[in-house]
């Protein structure tokens, strides 16, 4: 999945965002990955955007974990 076009500020800091999830069965179920990749906009937001991505990780992590509930 693509995200772009965004608004400001974020529109300043990243060009997209990718995110790919992926679904593997297994006997007690299907396992589920996903995986952000994030674009600066240029090499100065680059240190934004890795902060950003830790607590995008944790969001997703959570959001994983309410699904297999």
């Amino acid at each position: 999945m693509k995200l772009h076009a965004f608004t400001p500020p974020l529109s300043r800091i990243a060009t997209h965002f990718i995110e790919e999830w992926s679904f593997e069965a297994q006997d007690d179920g299907t396992l589920v990955t996903r995986a952000v990749q994030m674009y600066p906009t240029g090499s100065l937001t680059r240190p934004l955007l890795w902060f950003i991505l830790r607590f995008m990780r944790r969001a997703i992590e959570q959001h994983l974990a309410k699904i297999a509930a």
